[in-house]
């Protein structure tokens, strides 16, 4: 199904692809003729601009791939934040403060900050594993190889905060945590989906 946007001069595809998150990545980026591709989770609603944004970045000196400044949409929409106690509140400011920092320090965005890149180098790099969990994490590591991951200089992707809402900071921060660890002593991606979506 093709639907022409003619309102912001471009074309929308929409793809069918199997479960899993490096599949329906890898889908996506096969179905694509663009040279600049943005790989964005559903939840994540992107800033105004944000192909300029991404354009100008990826002309930067040394660098490889880019993402956006993260945040959260409890933080950034005033119709949520009356929907939720002051301490979770604290608690989101602190993930959006801590997740910004990882990533401009250590260059290390996940795929909830609107990862993007030439096509050219997603090729290079061997595109997206074909992993259920911890497909973003793979990428970051081979595009390091290769040069700088920059962190957008602007308005942030606006992510859903339902997932730490519907679970609670600490147990969502915990097993991301543990999942990561847990994949650096060499579990596999698809037991870490087990433990991670529970089946």
């Amino acid at each position: 199904l093709k639907v022409d946007l003619q309102s912001v001069g471009t074309d929308l595809m929409i793809v069918s692809s199997k479960r899993g998150r490096g599949t329906q990545l890898i889908t996506g980026a096969e179905a694509s003729k663009h040279k600049l591709l943005l790989f964005l989770h559903i939840d994540s609603q992107v800033p105004r601009h944000f192909d300029t944004l991404a354009w100008h970045t990826l002309f930067k000196p040394g660098v490889i791939a880019g993402a956006f400044q993260f945040g959260l949409d409890v933080v950034h929409e005033e119709k949520k934040r009356k929907q939720v106690s002051w301490w979770f509140l604290q608690e989101m400011r602190l993930l959006e403060w801590g997740t910004r920092r990882r990533a401009a320090k250590m260059e290390l965005p996940y795929g909830d900050q609107g990862l993007f890149m030439w096509r050219k180098t997603y090729d290079l790099v061997g595109g997206y594993p074909d992993y259920r969990l911890m497909e973003d994490y793979e990428m970051i590591s081979r595009l390091k190889v290769y040069g700088h991951i920059a962190t957008v200089s602007g308005p942030p992707i606006i992510t859903s905060c339902r997932r730490w809402q519907n679970h609670g900071y600490l147990k969502i921060t915990s097993m991301n945590t543990l999942i990561i660890l847990a994949y650096k002593c060499g579990v596999s991606p698809d037991t870490l989906a087990r433990w991670y979506y529970g089946q």
